[in-house]
């Protein structure tokens, strides 16, 4: 939860988690105002260090603007605490409570949402007050178009940074790839640095908005998809497109195509399918799809509740709660 200013180390899920205190919170935080550049490590302990580097790679942060996020960051410590204390299958035979949700049925990308879709949440929210939680229409304030570019953008990268990394392991050419892929590592090598800066800059904006959210409400509930389940093959790049990137690639001309906006209206025509699922990837918390809806065809359409930071045993109880209200496990898609 402590993001953008502490590395947090591996959780071992066998070993239990004990968070800080709030005082060694604070005082780690003093400690870094005497740092000029700081990197952070919290280890499982609980217990927090600083050192100060003068040369290499590392995280840091300008002090002045560390201290504007510390409301911010112990903001989140509430959540933290929350971190589990035992294994999440306990909580399969324990009630949720009580819960207040907030959910929305229109794409946060302003794209079409399919009625199925619609019926899904619909059909959701009425078994949900059936149960006894207390469901609203409401949704995270933020800009879910640029977020969705943002996010994007860092894949590119990280996809650039995946292809040079196999390269050098096995030895193998972009023969060894997809074209999809070498076309996606390309975007992400023709993306200049400061960019890929900004973009996870803005992702603490993302992260803010969603936690302001959750601080009202326990789950947000959307479609998992704007429409039914795509057919195998409906989703693949048309020939015209992978005709159009071949030649790009051999002539090195994705920064021009990068300059056009044509990336954007690709990106935005496969986003129109799940314009939902990139708010928990882009902020870190726990999410679920639950098959409460089956399309006229056969298949199902969940319901994606998205939770706050250490609720995934939270989720499992109202996914198990919903379960044994609408059994589906005897249910194949056809």
């Amino acid at each position: 939860p402590f993001l953008f200013i502490i590395r947090v180390s591996s959780l071992n899920y066998v070993t239990p988690f004990v968070p800080p205190t709030f005082g060694q919170l604070l005082q780690f935080l003093l400690r870094c105002r005497s740092c000029k550049t700081i990197s952070y490590t919290a280890f499982l302990s609980g217990q927090l260090a600083a050192q100060t580097h003068h040369n290499g790679m590392f995280y840091r942060d300008c002090v002045n603007r560390l201290f504007i996020r510390l409301t911010y960051i112990l903001s989140f410590y509430h959540r933290f605490i929350n971190v589990r204390q035992r294994p999440h299958f306990l909580r399969l035979h324990v009630s949720p409570g009580n819960l207040r949700i907030g959910f929305s049925t229109e794409s946060p990308l302003g794209t079409p949402v399919d009625p199925e879709a619609v019926k899904a949440v619909e059909k959701t929210v009425a078994l949900l007050r059936d149960l006894g939680h207390e469901v609203v229409e409401a949704e995270p304030q933020m800009d879910a178009k640029q977020m969705c570019m943002d996010w994007l953008s860092v894949w590119f990268g990280q996809c650039a940074a995946e292809v040079d990394e196999v390269k050098a392991l096995t030895g193998c050419g972009d023969d060894g790839f997809e074209l999809d892929t070498l076309a996606i590592a390309a975007f992400g090598r023709a993306t200049p640095a400061h960019e890929y800066v900004k973009c996870q800059t803005r992702w603490q904006q993302y992260v803010i908005a969603l936690d302001t959210f959750l601080e009202q409400y326990d789950f947000w509930l959307t479609p998992t998809l704007a429409m039914p389940p795509a057919r195998i093959g409906e989703m693949a790049t048309p020939g015209w497109q992978q005709s159009a990137l071949k030649m790009l690639l051999k002539v090195g001309g994705e920064k021009l195509l990068m300059k056009t906006g044509m990336i954007e209206q690709m990106a935005l025509e496969n986003f129109k399918y799940m314009p939902y699922t990139q708010f928990a990837n882009v902020t870190g918390v726990p999410a679920m799809s639950v098959p409460l809806h089956w399309c006229e065809s056969g298949l199902p359409l969940g319901s994606q509740f998205v939770g706050g930071h250490g609720d995934e045993g939270k989720l499992l109880a109202l996914a198990a709660q919903l379960e044994e209200a609408a059994p589906w496990f005897d249910k194949v898609p056809m």
